[in-house]
């Protein structure tokens, strides 16, 4: 799908000395949601649903994409990737602003994402297509 116009950048949002964001995959009842509960919980990260908020987003009076979402959903097919990197990306500046986090687990995003073309963060120390051992996650004490 052709980018949406206003929806695309050519250098990514935040350094990944500012921001740091784990995109957390699995199938049904991996459990996903124990572990992003666990991080939460002793890490102080701020979970994000893909899902939710394209839900929350269809429902709120005034959206810009409010009705373009309603109809992919009825319709049962993906919403551009542009339109939920936008969500992640407003959900992060709002968090940042008003609870000073920084740290990001994100769920919910299909296999078609791919991290490096939506320039939501920045620099990859390590090829995405390879698998992470779990001693590659530094996180903060």
């Amino acid at each position: 799908m052709p980018a949406l116009p206003g929806l695309s950048r050519d250098s990514p949002l935040w350094s990944t000395d500012d921001v740091t964001v784990i995109f957390v995959l699995g199938g049904p009842g991996a459990g996903k949601g124990t572990q992003c509960a666990k991080l939460v919980s002793d890490y102080g990260f701020k979970h994000l649903s893909a899902g939710d908020l394209l839900r929350e987003e269809q429902d709120r009076p005034g959206s810009e994409f409010g009705e373009m979402i309603k109809t992919y959903i009825k319709e049962g097919t993906i919403v551009p990737m542009e339109v939920t990197i936008k969500l992640l990306e407003n959900a992060m500046k709002d968090t940042r602003e008003k609870e000073n986090k920084h740290l990001f687990l994100i769920d919910g995003m299909h296999s078609h994402f791919r991290l490096p073309s939506h320039g939501l963060c920045c620099n990859h120390s390590q090829p995405l297509n390879e698998e992470w051992e779990t001693d590659q996650l530094r996180l903060p004490p």
